[in-house]
């Protein structure tokens, strides 16, 4: 339910707003002077302030251009009862996003009040699209028919049968399986083929936000909530109002956030860090980890109370390896997209490649399959792929060997580079070309020292 903020020195005209527009399913709170209206912007950003010009204590359009230095998205309707080109004018340069002359039309108002609304949740999605936050626009498809996956193929139809219902409303979904399975791409297909499509998607990947940032990303923050919050933001859980969030390795979340997700879900509200107000939630949550979320809850990283609300509806995708005849399938629908992307011949598959793709383990799943794919693609200048290109029994130096976990590889590898940079995150990050944040919490998951 969208904040709507009344700054008005007529109390009852301001009241008689405020019933008008919470009859239209507005949060309304007022207040009646230039004072109490910095109170209210300080305790708790609204979605939307109508400020009148002329105050008993201030003038409006002074009190507008300070707010628009310190928060420049803050959506502002002016009302004045000075109706003039000048006074539209010097609103708009103060930072306005429209104007209303008294009188209030009422109807004027509420049409006004649904763009200015409308427009500031679009110019916070672009933003948080233009910085990567969203999912991306790759290809969408399920591809494969084999019996692991026609468990997968039954629970996104019913998926997308669910319907007329708001975002809030519709029940959590815990993806789960191996890295690479494809729990990023089920996310977006079951946003994509619900009602709920017109609306964002917003992907929250735990893994590669600092711990110290995750609340402020998933939550919001105000002014002043922390050192370097100099202007209030909203969540990602904000910013999907209408649609879906897909917090990718929930089981990363630290205890202190898995408390206030909790209460996201159950109350289906939140509060942004810093504030003291509630604002009311419509999103629908999908989840997902690779984690054995049980054992989690039982070694105390994880809350049971959260794993049994996400547990509402849970899907577990199967690891390449149990999908016979699919490995073929998306082989060779990732060299049709690699062929497009870089402008290159199509190719096809040997029979003996085709051999080769089936016996090979792909504990990298089928991230590991698209990833060889595309090195073909690029290393190969022949139109028809054999085994021996595809090089996919390659190891490097000092592998352990084809028995050992994708896991243990990996711990193995990090163990190296840090025995290597002298046991330097930093110099280590760089040096395998991954992020510091992302590396600390590799180092966590393998148990490698203090992260």
């Amino acid at each position: 339910m969208p904040t709507i903020l009344i700054v008005d020195d007529e109390e009852t005209h301001a009241r008689a707003l405020g019933r008008f527009l919470e009859r239209r399913g507005y949060d309304v709170r007022v207040a009646i002077s230039a004072e109490e209206a910095c109170v209210a912007l300080a305790t708790a950003r609204p979605d939307l302030t109508l400020l009148d010009q002329r105050l008993g204590d201030g003038d409006g359009l002074a009190l507008l251009r300070d707010w628009h230095g310190v928060d420049p998205d803050l959506p502002v309707i002016v009302m004045t009862a000075y109706g003039s080109v000048e006074t539209a004018v010097a609103a708009m340069k103060a930072g306005a996003r429209d104007y209303l002359q008294k009188p209030i039309d009422l109807e004027e108002l509420a049409l006004v009040a649904e763009w200015a609304l409308g427009d500031a949740r679009t110019r916070a999605y672009l933003d948080h699209l233009q910085r990567g936050s969203l999912a991306g626009t790759g290809p969408k498809i399920l591809l494969g028919g084999s019996p692991a996956m026609a468990r997968v193929h039954d629970f996104l139809a019913g998926m997308a049968a669910l319907d007329g219902m708001r975002a809030a409303d519709h029940p959590t979904i815990l993806l789960l399986g191996e890295t690479g399975t494809g729990k990023s791409l089920m996310a977006r297909l079951i946003h994509e083929a619900s009602a709920l499509a017109r609306g964002p998607l917003v992907v929250v990947d735990c893994a590669t936000l600092p711990h110290d940032m995750v609340e402020g990303e998933l939550f919001g923050f105000e002014r002043g909530a922390f050192r370097d919050a100099g202007a209030a933001k909203p969540g990602l859980l904000e910013i999907a109002a209408g649609g879906t969030v897909f917090i990718d390795e929930v089981a990363e979340l630290g205890l202190a956030a898995q408390a206030k997700l909790l209460r996201v879900i159950e109350e289906k509200t939140l509060r942004r860090l810093g504030s003291l107000a509630d604002i009311a939630l419509d999103v629908r949550i999908v989840a997902a980890t690779n984690r054995d979320l049980p054992r989690e809850v039982e070694a105390g990283r994880f809350r049971a109370e959260l794993f049994y609300r996400l547990n509402v509806l849970s899907l577990t995708l199967p690891p390449l390896r149990e999908r016979g005849d699919d490995v073929v399938v998306l082989a060779a629908h990732f060299l049709a997209l690699y062929a497009r992307k870089y402008g290159r011949h199509a190719k096809t598959l040997a029979p003996d490649a085709i051999a080769a793709l089936l016996a090979e383990p792909w504990r990298g799943n089928v991230r590991e399959l698209a990833h060889a794919m595309e090195r073909a693609m690029l290393t190969v200048d022949r139109d028809t792929l054999e085994a021996r290109h595809l090089a996919l029994g390659m190891r490097a130096p000092e592998e352990p060997a084809a028995s050992s976990s994708l896991e243990e590889v990996e711990r193995q590898l990090i163990c190296r580079a840090l025995e290597q940079n002298g046991g330097n995150v930093s110099r280590t990050a760089r040096r395998l070309r991954v992020s510091r944040e992302l590396l600390r919490y590799r180092m966590r998951k393998h148990g490698l020292g203090r992260a």
